[in-house]
């Protein structure tokens, strides 16, 4: 096949004007969308599932068994969900 070369590469010197896509992981999105969310919720609840619906995003919430502790819980507010 040839060298191989970065999508990135290819592609920088258009990125300004025509944006472009990263990729991320799942549970990350998931933390992201979590962090938005008030402590309150995030203590009781988490995000179990996201699915894209068209233009909007279906996000699947679950009780935790065990609630987040304070600790647990600013911990994870502080550091963006980043333990």
């Amino acid at each position: 096949m040839g060298e191989n070369i970065d999508f990135l590469e290819i592609h920088k010197s258009s990125m300004g004007t025509l944006g472009f896509w990263s990729e991320t992981y799942k549970s990350t999105a998931k933390l992201m969308i979590e962090n938005s969310y008030l402590p309150e919720i995030t203590k009781i609840w988490y995000v179990s599932d996201i699915v894209i619906n068209n233009d909007k995003i279906l996000i699947h919430w679950s009780k935790r068994l065990h609630p987040l502790t304070d600790e647990e819980l600013k911990l994870k507010h502080n550091n963006n969900g980043v333990s």
